[in-house]
């Protein structure tokens, strides 16, 4: 029995009230069952009258005789509402859970849906371009991301505007270039399809094969538009001119490559009808096999021109620099703005200089090309390290026919078949027109007062030599 209790008998008021209330605790106890015993209970009662002050019948004798603390109908109360307020809550949260379980599986559900119609749209629209026979055919995403390392940065071999391209391996050992297009959208759609449409129209040795494409879909990577042609080890003529570590292009060397663009791009302008303009010839989209034979590639702005037209007006997409004046300006396209692009590009090719450099006196190449040309120092346009490789005659014809494609007047720039037949010898190259004024440039003034050539429709006296060969 617990001693704090303060059990006493010495006083008899205390025990008369004690065994008072004992008997009444007897009687109401004995009424409960017939059964129980009343010596029990009133020994039991006795026993907490004897360690308890305030009388057996109060609630303290519990804990005085058995150390048990009594309920009270105020706790039991409480502890009522505390498992009602824990029934609840479990409840609200099972059903919580049960919702966002229910909204995430619809979302999913959504979700492949919509990567689902993403994939047989665009294979709905692929199998309409894509011609029987001719050699392309649908890779599996899982084959892809195998053969480049899935997609490892190890193995990326080049970045623009519109994909990024990176280097595989089969699982027949070949090795493939990998397209990835950027911004796979519903607006995206027309381009790449445009692009496999094209490229899988065409068969030409100077221009990149498609072996097949692939698309895929689903939450982790999102859409995936893949083309996959032909892996060419020496890269693009961007990176063999300017990427260091790149040995330097010898004079023959360039000169078969000019030869390879432009029957490239003879065949696309009069080999296939209708007729294709490509819209962005430039070094990165021209590449170079381990022989150093050149291939055009990258037809995803490429156009098919309509029977009959001359030119057509469309939207400017391009690269500043070998973009045409006419088409730059207004979106007016034609073969001749190929031409253009084309002039640059051997300007390019042949100086190993950017076509456009803001740090430089003429930011254009051709402004600068002509400039020189004027002065009497072709052989200034040539790089310097090739300059005493073969013959100056043939870097020198190279320069005069990308400054005369590169003309800003579209009337005196050739067609293409014409310029392969100057870089060939076959065609006289014609006196050069002299060229506007740069409009862009207020210091570009290298005429002096006694040789000003203001008029478009001047020609200028510089007199071009065919080939030795």
């Amino acid at each position: 029995m617990d001693t704090a209790c303060k059990g006493d008998l010495s006083n008899a008021a205390v025990c008369r009230v004690c065994t008072e209330q004992a008997l009444t605790a007897i009687a109401t106890a004995s009424s409960l069952s017939a059964n129980n015993s009343d010596c029990l209970y009133f020994g039991v009662l006795y026993a907490s009258g004897i360690v308890n002050e305030f009388g057996p019948a109060h609630p303290s004798t519990a804990t005085c005789l058995l150390g048990i603390q009594p309920s009270t109908s105020t706790s039991r109360s409480s502890h009522r509402v505390a498992i009602y307020f824990a029934a609840g809550a479990a409840t609200v949260f099972c059903l919580g859970c049960i919702i966002v379980v229910l909204v995430w599986l619809w979302w999913r559900r959504k979700q492949q849906l919509y990567h689902i119609r993403f994939v047989r749209t665009n294979r709905r629209l692929l199998n309409a371009k894509l011609q029987p026979n001719v050699g392309a055919m649908w890779y599996e995403y899982e084959d892809i991301r195998l053969a480049t390392n899935n997609f490892s940065t190890k193995n990326l071999i080049g970045s623009g505007g519109f994909a990024t391209v990176y280097r595989g391996i089969m699982p027949d050992g070949s090795h493939v270039a990998v397209k990835s297009i950027k911004n796979c959208t519903k607006e995206g759609d027309a381009e790449f399809c445009n692009e496999v449409e094209v490229i899988n129209s065409v068969r030409h040795r100077n221009l990149v094969a498609l072996r097949g494409c692939c698309v895929a879909s689903n939450t982790s990577f999102g859409h995936l538009r893949l083309l996959i042609y032909d892996y060419m080890p020496n890269g693009s003529l961007e990176d063999y001119l300017f990427r260091n570590g790149k040995p330097v292009l010898e004079s023959a060397d360039k000169e078969r490559i000019a030869l390879d663009i432009a029957r490239g791009l003879v065949y696309l302008h009069t080999g296939v009808q209708p007729a294709i303009i490509h819209r962005d010839i430039k070094t990165n989209n021209i590449l170079l096999d381990e022989n150093l034979n050149a291939y055009v590639s990258d037809f995803g702005l490429a156009k098919v021109t309509l029977e009959g037209m001359t030119h057509m007006t469309t939207r400017v997409a391009g690269t500043q620099g070998y973009m045409a004046p006419e088409y730059a300006l207004y979106g007016q396209l034609t073969e001749k703005s190929d031409v253009y692009s084309f002039g640059v590009l051997l300007l390019v090719l042949v100086s190993g200089r950017q076509a456009l450099d803001l740090r430089e006196d003429y930011p254009l190449i051709t402004d600068w090309a002509w400039a020189m040309v004027k002065r009497g120092n072709t052989l200034g346009v040539v790089d310097e390290r090739v300059r005493n490789q073969g013959s100056a005659c043939s870097m020198e014809r190279i320069v005069h026919i990308g400054i005369l494609c590169a003309h800003l007047l579209v009337a005196f720039r050739p067609t293409m078949s014409q310029a392969l037949k100057m870089l060939q010898g076959s065609l006289d190259i014609p006196q050069i027109p002299d060229r506007p004024l740069p409009l862009t440039h207020d210091n570009l003034c290298i005429f002096n007062s006694s040789s000003s050539f203001s008029s478009v429709n001047s020609v200028a006296d510089v007199r071009m030599y065919p080939d030795s060969r």
